[in-house]
């Protein structure tokens, strides 16, 4: 029987149906981090695959879409990274006096300010008066350059990312744990203040 494609790839992704906005943002959270978790591994395996000395390209054709691949990689990695700084952005809009998502923005906001900026300067190359498409951007090792700014791409940078995400997760969730926990409290002492009067369907008043 013949799979539709659109309900399998659905069928993979968090159901976000009847959230509320809040809530959405760490199953978003969560979602994005799997994508730059993936985006680690394939920078590291094409930066690999570039630099390999016992089976190098062949041909200047396969050295070229080695680095494409490398660049492309690099590329959405920075995306999925800005994603993880835009969703802390909406926390930060949903809970205002949360101290510790202040304080988390504070710590890696220079990083995540950096990772964009590359960002804008890989998309917008065509954009730079003068460079025209020549600065395309240059790797040495785990570094990555372009327009004078440079990342250093490797084990401990996703290392620090990983810490960042550990923190916000678990920090978010009790957040919403909380409001949870008060949202109940405050059901429950509205049921128990309020009383409701029985609906009634017979003139002799039974239910």
């Amino acid at each position: 029987m013949a799979t539709n494609p659109e309900r399998l790839i659905h069928a993979q992704i968090p159901l976000l149906s009847g959230k509320d906005k809040e809530t959405t943002a760490l199953a978003l959270l969560r979602f994005e981090m799997r994508k730059t978790r993936l985006q680690f591994r394939r920078v590291f395996e094409a930066r690999e695959a570039l630099e390999d000395k016992t089976e190098p390209p062949k041909t200047s054709e396969d050295f070229m879409n080695a680095q494409a691949m490398l660049f492309a990689d690099i590329h959405f990695l920075l995306v999925c990274l800005k994603k993880l700084d835009s969703i802390l952005h909406k926390m930060q809009k949903y809970f205002p006096e949360d101290s510790k998502l202040l304080e988390l923005r504070a710590r890696y906001g220079r990083v995540f300010d950096l990772c964009g900026d590359i960002r804008d300067d890989l998309e917008h190359i065509e954009d730079r008066p003068g460079r025209g498409v020549t600065d395309l951007g240059s790797t040495f090792g785990p570094v990555f350059q372009i327009n004078g700014k440079e990342l250093q791409i490797d084990y401990q940078f996703q290392a620090t990312i990983e810490a960042f995400y550990s923190e916000l997760q678990l920090h978010y969730d009790s957040i919403l744990t909380e409001r949870r926990k008060t949202a109940g409290e405050t059901h429950s002492w509205f049921k128990n203040v309020v009383r409701i009067p029985e609906i009634r369907n017979d003139k002799d008043g039974s239910l």
